[in-house]
This record gives structure tokens, sequence and C-alpha cells, in this order.
């Protein structure tokens, strides 16, 4: 396998750029951050799913205790990005797809210590520091009742049917059966913490698809080009290792709109989109 390694400029990525425009510029390469600790079952095996990964169950065991509770969280990236995964936005048919980005930049978010584990797995970290919140500070269990009051009293004041105010009665959670559910999901927290403290770097690559692998592409406007099935590690053509302390400022790059629109109608996306119109039509 040959590829090209390159060094990390952050004055290239404030321009919207973290390699060189050879692969930047061509839309038939697309882009996929992880931790350095992945790079050589990567580089072996290509991308896959293989490895300890929190399964749909997980997240639904998650995800149960917040609706239960009537409950979003105090956490912004903890229980909304979890139910987007279980409500079929980020899943096909019971396939955990490979993410792959249009950006390069947008792939290095994934190459932070944040984001170690990936996003499910910082999903369910945070989700639960959210509920071990809600055990320990009063004023969370605080706003949390007052959200739920001001929703009954608008209903009640709107005229809605009893049924439906039976469905949003306040009613405060039982704070030893919400202790029991977080000790339930040890397992899924541990496994989350130990990513995130395990990072020692990142990586980013920059992967080259073919015609032949498009029918098992598809592509999502808000989450950008999922894999159906493995993509191989010869699809490599170029790296970038990231430092461990690097912390993203999304809103200090300035994406060049240029490339973007040409991603946006030619190469992997534009077959993509292409080929989605065909099916809607």
């Amino acid at each position: 396998m040959t590829y090209k390694t390159e060094t990390f400029a952050s004055v290239r990525v404030l321009a919207g750029k973290l390699f060189s425009d050879d692969f930047e510029d061509d839309p038939w390469v697309l882009f996929h951050g992880s931790s350095e600790s992945n790079s050589n079952a990567i580089e072996t095996r290509g991308f896959t799913r293989e490895g300890r990964r929190p399964t749909d169950a997980d997240v639904k065991n998650v995800t149960g205790v917040f609706e239960k509770m009537r409950w979003y969280g105090n956490r912004t990236g903890g229980f909304g990005v979890l139910k987007s995964f279980t409500s079929g936005d980020l899943s096909v048919a019971g396939i955990d797809p490979i993410f792959l980005t249009e950006r390069s930049t947008r792939a290095l978010r994934y190459a932070t210590a944040e984001f170690a584990g990936g996003e499910k797995l910082r999903g369910i970290r945070l989700a639960i520091l959210c509920l071990q919140d809600y055990l320990d500070d009063d004023e969370t269990r605080e706003k949390h009742m007052s959200s739920l009051k001001a929703q009954f009293e608008t209903l009640s004041l709107l005229n809605a049917a009893q049924s439906v105010l039976e469905t949003v009665r306040p009613i405060p959670v039982d704070l030893n059966w919400l202790n029991d559910e977080v000790r339930s999901l040890q397992r899924l927290a541990d496994l989350a913490n130990f990513a995130r403290s395990g990072f020692a770097g990142g990586v980013v690559y920059g992967v080259r698809i073919n015609e032949q692998d498009i029918q098992n592409l598809q592509y999502d406007a808000t989450m950008g080009v999922k894999a159906l099935t493995p993509i191989p590690p010869d699809r490599i053509v170029c790296k970038m290792a990231i430092a461990c302390d690097f912390d993203l400022d999304d809103l200090a790059i300035k994406q060049d709109d240029k490339v973007w629109m040409a991603r946006m109608n030619s190469g992997v996306v534009g077959r993509l989109r292409e080929l989605s119109r065909g099916k809607r039509g």
C-alpha cells in the first residue's frame, strides 16, 4: 500500500484545508478522522467496524433513561446525538456505517481527544455525565421540573385533552431508580472514558473512492458519506498525524466555497446526489 504522509500545518487548516491541493481539490477523495491507536488496524485491514463498540441496544438503553425522565440533558452532544443514531438518521437498516467527510477539516474533528472513540462513544460519555449531574446537582433537577411544569401549564391553558395532560404531568424523577440506571450503564461509561483517557493523538486519512464503491455508499447532507461496507486499505492515498493536545476551533476555519461546490456537483458526492435524485424520480 502506497500513500503520502503529510505534515500538519495550522495555517492551512485555518484556510479550510488539511492536505495538499492534489488531495483537497480531488472530488473523488474523501476524508476520515480517527484516534492514532486505530491506525495500525486501518492500514492493515482498512476501515471496518471491528473492536469493542457500543451496539444499537446500548445506545437505546441510554436514551431510554432520558425518555422516561422526559429530559434532554444539560450537555450538548449527549442525548440529542444518541437519539439521532436510534432514529435512523445515522444508522442504515441495522448497519453501523463508516462515516467519510467531504472536507478534511471536518474529519479533523474526529482526530481530536474530545471525539476519541467516535461520535457515538462521545455521546454516551456526555449523556452519562448528564445523568450523573442530575443525581448530584439540585439546580439541574429544579430546572428540569420547572420546564415540565411550564409545559403542563401551557397545555392546560390551551385546553389540551385530559389524556394529553396526563402524559405531560410533572412527576419528580425517582433518584433511587436513576442511580440504579446509571450503575447499570457503568460498562458503557468505562468504555467511553477509556477511549478518552487513552487518547495519544489523532490521524486523518484521505481515501480515493472508485466508481465501483458507489453502490455501497450513501450521501447525507448533515453527516457526509456513509459507507455500508468496509473500505479496503488500498483506497488510502494520504495520511496526517494530529497532536494529542490539538484543539479544533471550527469557527476559526474559513472554508473554500469554490472547492466545496466542486465537490458537491462532481466526484463522489455529485455521483451519489445524482443517483439519489434518480431514485426519487
